[in-house]
């Protein structure tokens, strides 16, 4: 009879200390599930907002290129001697984009759903086939141009704002 006292009391008295122990360890968990759903999202912002920086680094590396390679000959020598150079210069740029787009392009496809990176993919190969018309002389800075690139583009945008769960908005400038 004493004894079922002396275990009752130890058990009545212990209660308290195993529901602070077990509301701490819970507590415990729970952040640390949240510390890494929140590490997640931050690292899936930070790949998508590289992948877009990088895509409007090669687009305006583009840009560039369309230029650097559509000057006119100019009647000085000294400034016809300069054009080959600003061509290779626009050349090294874009190359330079380009292998910083394909590393964002690894992180996506690393980090965030396939969607972005498929979208980054038809974009930069769009891009590419307007470079091998730069070269052949057969592509011009135009509005056809870019009405056949800007879908692409938007087409990015689109899955960088699902991958963040942004709400589409219609304050996006394009081609019209």
């Amino acid at each position: 009879m004493i004894e079922e006292q002396c275990l009752s009391s130890l058990v009545v008295s212990i209660l308290p200390l195993v529901g602070v122990i077990v509301g701490a360890l819970l507590s415990w968990y729970f952040q640390q599930h949240s510390w890494d759903r929140q590490r997640q999202w931050e690292m899936k912002r930070d790949v998508v907002f590289e992948a877009v920086r990088a895509l409007g680094a090669l687009d305006n590396a583009l840009s560039d290129l369309y230029v650097g390679h559509d000057l006119s000959i100019p009647e000085n020598e000294e400034s016809r001697s300069r054009v080959p150079q600003i061509s290779d210069e626009t050349m090294t740029r874009w190359n330079t984009k380009v292998a910083s787009l394909d590393g964002a392009k690894f992180l996506a496809s690393m980090v965030v759903g396939k969607e972005l990176r498929s979208a980054l993919d038809k974009c930069a190969i769009e891009m590419q086939q307007i470079v091998i018309g730069i070269k052949k002389g057969t592509a011009k800075h135009n509005k056809a141009s870019l009405k056949v690139l800007w879908p692409k583009i938007e087409a990015v945008y689109a899955a960088a704002r699902k991958e963040l769960n942004i709400k589409n908005t219609n304050h996006v400038v394009g081609v019209s």
